[in-house]
């Protein structure tokens, strides 16, 4: 941020007449560091989304369904977790969305987040069956190395009659719900 500032303030010093090639690499210059802060900034939004910070995991979730390519439905209680748990089930509902859609070719979804004793159940279920490729292993993967991290199952279930499910059981430390 504080290149794009500096360059920008670099321009404005340049005045009125600055030399052509000079104010073109400055102006270039300029458009590389919007475009790379502009990457930077969907990735960081990517890692941790604000919605999650500010306001947690369900309102989170929900915005993650109104981006879904295929109807999602969001269904859970107030649900409010440490930011550490939020996150991991963040991710695993993420992973979960995508291997349902882009893995799967799920034509809609269903989130469902429930406390369930002292453990949060967090249920992805979609229309379709099976995954297939790479992409899919890797994200079953990645879905269980959030659910291990936090101490917890996960189950991913498959028939043609019922479509695919992604189940994890998670411990609710005492006090974080």
């Amino acid at each position: 941020m504080s290149v794009l500032l500096g360059l920008r303030m670099a321009r404005e010093q340049m005045g009125e007449a600055p030399s052509p090639v000079a104010a073109e690499l400055l102006d270039g210059a300029v458009r590389d560091a919007e475009a790379a802060l502009a990457q930077v900034r969907e990735v960081a939004a990517g890692l941790c989304p604000q919605v999650l910070e500010l306001r947690g995991l369900v309102p989170a979730v929900t915005a993650l369904a109104a981006a879904s390519p295929v109807p999602v439905t969001v269904r859970s209680g107030r649900i409010r977790l440490s930011q550490v748990v939020e996150t991991h089930v963040f991710f695993l509902v993420s992973e979960a969305l995508a291997h349902a859609v882009d893995d799967s070719g799920a034509s809609r979804a269903e989130v469902e987040l429930t406390h369930l004793g002292s453990g949060l159940v967090v249920s992805v279920t979609s229309d379709a069956c099976p995954p297939c490729g790479a992409g899919a292993e890797a994200r079953v993967g990645v879905m269980t190395e959030c659910v291990t991290l936090l101490e917890g199952t996960l189950t991913v279930t498959c028939s043609s009659a019922a479509g695919t499910t992604v189940r994890a059981v998670l411990p609710v430390p005492a006090g974080a719900a």
